[in-house]
């Protein structure tokens, strides 16, 4: 039977809580990691690989988090994606230099890159169907809030009298949302329907291909011959079929205009963004609380859209808004000479970036994965296109700081608006609504 809703939304929250907080974890306490573990050589390199850990991490998580939820089942999946998390969060808070931390984070990230796929997956195929579109945008506004908590949270502890130690309870109360999901899993969310269905149907098959196998009544088993056939095509095979091969390209697409197109340069940089565009040090940590504060309330009208409007509207009106904004700070930034006014117009750019992002590919893409694939390829698709989105992310957190100090923040960020309208231009003539 459908779960109730308010425990499926509890999933997402918890599992969005525990991408973006983690996500946003190092912006505003990157000062006091490195005066305290790096402090004479914390290099452009450096500021890459403690951003990029985690990210590398999730690379591998979402990779194996597909066949994990497979073969054991998405409670299982749950149980080890929040013990991980639980456990790195907890002792990256105690790491006595930058290698040790940085490798706790690459662990972390693990169960980061696993929630990115079980979460979303557990929750559409327990939801009901005219409310999977609601609570499949829970996961990505809780992805925003944990990265807004992040912020707020970092920039507070930042200001302690020894603040020093204000990454170590950044990073250890990355514990928290992990834990609860942890204890909820062991104790309340059962297995999902759609997983045992197919283990049943699994079953059936094969006692069918056994011939000493009693004889199997569909009727009392809830199974048809249909249905076993099309599960027997499922797996990493069936997934490279023909008929998938267009979308897989989908997929890959949809992650290009998640990663590609700069969110993440902005969420992991934006207080040296702002500074480059010309506000002062201390206020730079305050409009990037401010940018977090506008990525989460900006998640609410994709939330009333998505199943009101359909995807694709959302889709292409977003990466539109997207373009426009990101070309608009990459022109002022390039131009140089900026004056009070052009850097105030760059912040307003950049919010309405991520305006556009949320209404788009940040909320559509974990729900447009979920309807794109049939479920006998679900599990192996989601981690797949997950893997591809984690290696655009590990691209641009790893390689964005030393790309701006070559070229400049305006040409990097200008790289990222041909992006944008490479990935515009493609939807639109690929995508076809799948509401």
């Amino acid at each position: 039977s459908k779960m109730a809703t308010p425990v499926l939304a509890a999933v997402n929250v918890l599992g969005g809580l525990i991408f973006g907080y983690n996500l946003g974890a190092a912006a505003n306490v990157q000062n006091a990691t490195a005066e305290t573990l790096a402090p004479n050589d914390f290099d452009s390199l450096k500021q890459g690989v403690l951003s990029g850990s985690i990210i590398l991490g999730a690379m591998f998580g979402s990779l194996v988090a597909g066949s994990l939820a497979e073969r054991f089942g998405r409670k299982k999946g749950l149980l080890v994606l929040s013990f991980i998390t639980t456990v790195a969060c907890a002792v990256s808070a105690a790491m006595p230099n930058f290698w040790a931390l940085s490798t706790l984070r690459l662990f972390l990230g693990i169960g980061v890159g696993m929630t990115t796929v079980i979460c979303p997956l557990y929750v559409s195929e327990m939801a009901q169907s005219e409310n999977r579109g609601l609570l499949g945008s829970v996961f990505q506004v809780f992805i925003t809030f944990g990265i807004f908590v992040a912020y707020l949270s970092g920039y507070f502890l930042a200001q302690m009298p020894n603040y020093t130690i204000s990454w170590r309870i950044a990073f250890g109360l990355g514990a928290i949302p992990p834990a609860i999901l942890f204890l909820a899993s062991l104790v309340f969310i059962p297995e999902s329907d759609k997983w045992l269905s197919k283990q049943d149907a699994e079953q059936a098959t094969q006692r069918l291909l056994n011939p000493d196998a009693d004889r199997v009544d569909y009727a009392s088993d809830g199974l048809t011959p249909a249905l076993t056939a099309a599960d027997s095509k499922g797996g990493w095979s069936g997934l490279f079929s023909r008929r998938h091969i267009a979308k897989i390209l989908l997929g890959i697409v949809l992650s290009a205009s998640v990663q590609l197109t700069g969110i993440n340069a902005l969420i992991m940089y934006m207080p040296s963004i702002f500074e480059n565009a010309g506000f002062e040090k201390t206020l730079s940590p305050i409009l990037t609380i401010v940018g977090g504060a506008a990525n989460f309330v900006a998640t609410f009208p994709a939330l009333l859209l998505v199943d009101r409007l359909g995807r694709r509207p959302l889709l292409l009106s977003g990466l539109a808004i997207m373009l426009v904004s990101m070309a608009t700070v990459a022109g002022i930034m390039i131009r140089g000479g900026i004056t009070s006014t052009l850097a105030w117009v760059v912040f307003a750019a950049i919010l309405m970036f991520q305006v556009g992002f949320e209404l788009s590919p940040g909320t559509l893409f974990w729900i447009i994965l979920g309807e794109v694939f049939p479920s006998s390829v679900r599990d192996q698709a989601n981690s797949l296109i997950n893997v591809v989105n984690w290696i655009f992310n590990v691209i641009i957190v790893f390689f964005y700081p030393p790309l701006a100090s070559a070229v400049g923040v305006g040409y990097s960020l200008l790289i990222f608006s041909i992006v944008n309208v490479l990935v515009l231009i493609v939807l639109f003539f690929m995508y076809k609504e799948t509401k």
